[in-house]
């Protein structure tokens, strides 16, 4: 059995745990300023609650629950997103394996979490998101 940690009536593996740090969320699924369904080029799949990123900027490194998530982008729960514009590193531990991308704000909610545009992925990365996406649909 792994070890976890709990805040907030939130656990997740201590491994994907990054300084300390675990952010509360919120039970609703809130995206503000953000394209409708109908202007988005790639539609959203929910994840489940056991579905988490690290997120780096600069030289923190903060570990959030993924709300859900496209081939384009993400949708990241924290209490303090950040500016619109600002760039980061993303790194997804899930079982088709360890993706890293490149990505940028793009929308954000105070208290509630951004929505994150991927911007530079590679090919292997790529597929592996193609692979969790696949998997996430098939337990709709």
């Amino acid at each position: 059995m792994r070890e976890t940690f709990q805040r907030d009536g939130l656990q997740a593996p201590n491994s994907e745990r990054a300084n300390g740090q675990m952010d509360a969320l919120p039970e609703t699924e809130i995206v503000a300023d953000a394209p409708s369904a109908e202007d988005r080029r790639y539609p959203r799949v929910s994840t489940p609650s056991g579905v988490w990123v690290q997120w780096q900027l600069d030289e923190q490194r903060i570990v959030s629950r993924v709300r859900n998530l496209n081939v384009a982008g993400v949708f990241i729960a924290t209490p303090c997103p950040v500016e619109i514009g600002t760039k980061l590193r993303l790194l997804f531990s899930v079982p088709e394996g360890e993706i890293r991308t490149q990505a940028i704000v793009r929308n954000m909610r105070p208290r509630e979490g951004m929505g994150v545009e991927f911007t530079s992925m590679d090919e292997p990365d790529s597929q592996k998101l193609l692979q969790l996406i696949g998997r996430l649909l098939e337990k709709r």
